[in-house]
């Protein structure tokens, strides 16, 4: 495969590659990722309090404290936008369940009883308080990518389209007649 012929992507193929990589952030209650992570650094200052995290954390974020902005769940595409390309790259089924556990999670904590989807306020919070709010990127990417992520691999192959940063899929053309002269 021609990417891991190029230098730029060998950090993001290891990660791609190593299931156990990009997917230990999910002991949360809900199964959802939070807005904003920070990772554990030594200056952290975070060893001093007993409920520090090992590896990273949700800044501010604290056992009966009012959760931080940085704890919300806002229906962003990009994880799965990440397991649809790992997918496709691989065929490692890994992917297809943790999308599937990320769906379950949006079904169980983000649905909304009268029809739609909200904001989580708190990833770690169960049940989950939501606010009234359903960004457009939910149902045209983060809906998209689930369903491109359990489709078959002939429905918009990546040899045929691209995404643009929108996810929406461009055919790729070759000319027949010249377009420029040089």
């Amino acid at each position: 495969m021609i990417l891991r012929r190029m230098p730029y992507v060998f950090f993001l193929w290891d990660l791609v590659s190593d299931p156990g990589t990009c997917f230990t952030f999910l002991p949360v209650s809900s199964g959802l990722s939070p807005e904003i992570v920070y990772f554990r650094i030594a200056s952290d200052g975070m060893d001093a309090y007993e409920w520090a995290p090992t590896d990273w954390y949700i800044r501010g974020a604290q056992p009966g404290v009012p959760p931080p902005y940085d704890a919300r769940y806002m229906l962003r595409p990009e994880t799965v936008e990440s397991l649809f390309i790992a997918y496709r790259l691989t065929g490692d089924e890994l992917y297809r369940e943790h999308g599937w556990r990320i769906f379950q999670s949006i079904e169980k904590h983000a649905k909304v009883p009268t029809g739609g989807y909200a904001t989580v306020l708190n990833v770690d919070e169960n049940p989950a308080q939501l606010e009234d709010k359903m960004e457009t990127f939910f149902l045209s990417e983060t809906l998209k990518y689930l369903y491109l992520l359990f489709s078959d691999s002939d429905v918009l192959p990546f040899d045929k389209y691209v995404f643009n940063t929108e996810a929406h899929p461009l055919p790729i053309f070759t000319p027949k007649i010249p377009t420029a002269v040089f």
